[in-house]
């Protein structure tokens, strides 16, 4: 008789918020300015987090409106000043990523988060590992998506009349400004996630969140 087989306890995930700054529409003719990875447990606590500053691709342009909207305003023009300070190597900043990235398994599964996904993670940060590694990056292919998250949990909405002015108020933290910082902002977006996740599992509220 064979024994029956007991249940393997499944591994936990972690959230990898992705922002990332730009100075133009898409990579290659444009570059990434910055980007934030902000590794969040559904506890609520910031595991890790991982940022840099990049160099300008070789040969890359600047547009037009992209650069108006970086100086439209005096935190606009503070936030793109942030980005070209301490600029480093895109190769070695993005081997850095790759194994950053490994070095969480120990926590769980990452799962990248994105706001939106398709942006921040799927046209500019996979395509700069790639860039460089040649391959799948450790973080693979699929993210995330914030407003696709809340168009499931909120009745009778539609995804292009969603954005965080429409979420739950009950996924906002009091102290997680969003400040157009890469890192900043990607640990204000976990934080919506996880918040968000929470209430759909009727899990209690953690205000704010905590470090390892």
């Amino acid at each position: 008789m064979r024994r029956k087989q007991q249940p393997q306890a499944r591994t936990p995930e972690i959230y990898l918020s992705v922002d990332i700054e730009a100075d133009g529409p898409a990579p290659g003719r444009y570059s990434m300015l910055s980007f934030g990875i902000a590794a969040f447990s559904i506890d609520k606590v910031l595991l890790s987090t991982f940022t840099r500053n990049l160099e300008l691709l070789p040969g890359a342009v600047q547009h037009p409106r992209v650069m108006a909207w970086w100086q439209s305003t005096a935190q606009h023009r503070a936030a793109y000043e942030r980005t070209r300070e301490n600029v480093q190597p895109i190769r070695e900043s993005m081997l850095a990523c790759d194994a950053w990235s490994k070095s969480l398994r120990g926590y769980g599964k990452p799962c990248v988060v994105g706001a939106p996904a398709a942006y921040d993670f799927g046209a500019w940060l996979y395509w700069y590992l790639v860039y460089v590694l040649d391959e799948i990056p450790d973080l693979g292919y699929a993210a995330l998506d914030l407003k696709s998250f809340a168009m499931g949990r909120l009745p009778e909405t539609r995804y292009r009349s969603l954005g965080k002015s429409t979420y739950d108020p009950e996924w906002f933290d009091a102290n997680t400004p969003h400040t157009h910082v890469a890192l900043d902002d990607a640990i204000e977006q976990g934080t919506i996630l996880v918040n968000a996740i929470r209430d759909r599992d009727g899990l209690p509220r953690i205000e704010g969140y905590t470090r390892p």
